[in-house]
């Protein structure tokens, strides 16, 4: 294992002297980069008043320094934060086959990107929730595999794979426990929407707050609600709520609330994984805990092992749940598959 610009680079399927290793890290690295760039040069970026890119620039810098908090709270070292620059994109140049998303992308080893669908009408609430999430995942320790195979007595590169945080690279570049790493920038993105977002945009957090009262009725909200997800804290449904558009005439002026509910979900799923993790954690004397402490004390369980990558989360969840119920919840993936089972395994006893 090589360690080359806080990127972890592991070479599989052949022997390689310290220099060799340290040569193909770099080069890999130096390759990824390239990539990166390249995807970046085909994405059309969002056209910006002045005021608007002042208002993202500033929550951006202000997420990094949420963020940069907490790691250091963590006991990161300093050198150990990478925080690159987010470069907000529009939505009708976006290039699907590079796999950005509708909302924003973290990928490659340097790329966080924002899609800015409501730039023109003021309300960038939506792209500093996902600047957020974003940041959160490009925080955090990386780790990058290159399989390689023997092909005609010369060795080739067969599969590269890259993971994060407490995302795993499997043996053949797949990779396990995403679901956990995108549920932990989640709980960032609740953090800093009901901390900084709601006093620095109190218009727009307080207009999502009355959306809840239409949402709350909603069918779907109400089985959710009465699902294994719930029930529900109200007062972290906010980040979970986001403002679109009809795309036709006059009615592209309207706001529609939608529920994120995929990423509520995967919100929920941590929530009960970071509760079981704490009650693990506490001495005889502390039994007493409430859910929310027991909650930030598995939580900071988590987000510490997400940083170090030392695998003892995977453990400790293996340990709390068996390898069954371990095995659904590290195949959860970042937009939501497998998550209903998970949870539903997890709060069925026994």
């Amino acid at each position: 294992m090589i360690d080359v610009e806080g990127v972890r680079i592991k070479s599989t399927g052949i022997d390689l002297r310290n220099d060799q290793q340290q040569l193909i890290a770099q080069t890999f690295l130096d390759t990824m980069k390239q990539k990166d760039a390249e995807i970046l040069a085909k994405l059309t970026p969002a056209e910006l008043s002045p005021e608007e890119s002042k208002r993202l620039q500033t929550v951006e810098a202000a997420a990094k320094e949420f963020l940069t908090a907490k790691i250091r709270k963590l006991g990161i070292p300093a050198e150990n934060i990478h925080l690159p620059s987010v470069k907000y994109i529009d939505p009708s140049g976006e290039d699907k086959k590079n796999k950005v998303m509708r909302f924003g992308y973290h990928g490659g080893l340097s790329i966080v990107c924002v899609i800015l669908d409501h730039a023109t009408r003021g309300d960038l609430f939506n792209a500093f929730l996902v600047t957020t999430h974003e940041l959160s995942h490009a925080s955090t320790a990386k780790e990058a595999r290159i399989i390689w195979k023997d092909k005609q007595g010369k060795p080739v590169i067969e599969k590269e794979s890259i993971a994060r945080g407490l995302g795993i690279t499997g043996g053949q570049g797949e990779g396990i426990g995403i679901g956990l790493e995108n549920g932990l920038a989640i709980c960032d993105e609740v953090d800093f929407c009901n901390g900084y977002l709601r006093d620095k945009f109190p218009a727009d957090y307080q207009k999502r707050l009355k959306w809840i009262e239409r949402i709350k009725k909603r069918f779907d909200f109400i089985q959710l609600n009465k699902s294994e997800f719930g029930p529900i804290p109200e007062e972290i449904l906010v980040p979970f709520i986001f403002s679109q558009s009809p795309k036709v005439g006059f009615l592209s002026r309207l706001e529609v609330p939608i529920l994120k509910d995929d990423l509520l979900k995967n919100y929920m799923l941590i929530r009960r994984i970071a509760v079981d993790i704490g009650r693990t954690l506490v001495s005889d004397q502390n039994t007493g805990l409430s859910v929310a402490e027991l909650f930030n004390l598995g939580r900071t369980y988590l987000d510490r092992h997400r940083y170090a990558r030392t695998n003892e989360a995977h453990r400790k969840i293996v340990e709390i749940y068996g390898g069954k119920k371990a095995r659904a919840i590290f195949q959860v993936d970042d937009g939501g598959e497998n998550i209903d089972q998970a949870m539903k395994m997890i709060s069925t006893k026994g």
